[in-house]
């Protein structure tokens, strides 16, 4: 089991729930089914849940439970972003989240070159990688990027959330990639597969600050409202 898949099965899996309750008021005559549906994928998200938990090793979640790797995933909590985005429960307690994307920041982006040129894929908690000739681990993949932008400032990260867009957004623009934005790209300024649609998970940190705003209340007049 690793982090990122293991994520993803439980931010699916709640998905579906939410799904099939909307589906009990727009289908009653299969309402025998979606219940036994319903029932099936609670059943598996109440066994899976504290399953996924140990990964969790006190500051981020591991890799996975087989290889003993101490790698710090960038991506690793996809599947809470998108439970959050989706307004669906928590996947992970916000403070592990939080804890998580914090040594996201420290270990893969501040220091992978001092954070010049965005957040690597995975490194070891003191920023250095597993294997020095790794190709995946050490690039700056745009788009998981640009989603962890999204997911920092979801958790009330704005100021890291920015630097890190800054830094990745600088990074294609010095390159001279603007018009070609790669999948990857390595602080040496090789990249591969331009045009990569994952990129436009760029648009995912203005829906999320957008999401934001939309749930806060309103301004006085007295509070420089108009």
């Amino acid at each position: 089991m690793s982090a990122y898949c293991g994520g993803l099965w439980l931010a699916a899996l709640e998905a579906a729930i939410a799904i099939g309750q909307i589906l009990l008021t727009h289908q009653p005559e299969k309402q025998d089914a979606l219940r036994e549906a319903i029932g099936r994928f609670d059943a598996w998200l109440d066994v899976a849940r504290p399953v996924y938990e140990t990964l969790w090793n006190g500051q981020y979640y591991r890799l996975d439970t087989q290889s003993g790797s101490d790698v710090v995933m960038a991506d690793q909590l996809c599947g809470q972003f998108y439970a959050r985005l989706l307004e669906l429960p928590d996947i992970v307690p916000p403070e592990q989240a939080r804890s998580s994307l914090q040594t996201v920041y420290d270990a893969c982006f501040l220091k992978f070159h001092e954070g010049k040129f965005g957040a690597a894929n995975g490194l070891r908690p003191d920023g250095t990688p597993l294997n020095p000739n790794d190709t995946h681990p050490l690039e700056v993949w745009t788009g998981i990027n640009f989603g962890l932008a999204a997911f920092l400032h979801q958790m009330e990260m704005p100021d890291e959330a920015m630097r890190l867009t800054e830094a990745v957004v600088h990074q294609i623009y010095e390159n001279g990639l603007q018009f070609r934005t790669p999948e990857a790209i390595t602080a040496m300024g090789t990249f591969r597969a331009s045009h990569y649609l994952r990129a436009m998970a760029i648009w995912g940190i203005l829906l999320v600050k957008e999401c934001k705003d939309e749930r806060k209340p309103p301004k006085s007049p007295m509070n420089g409202g108009l």
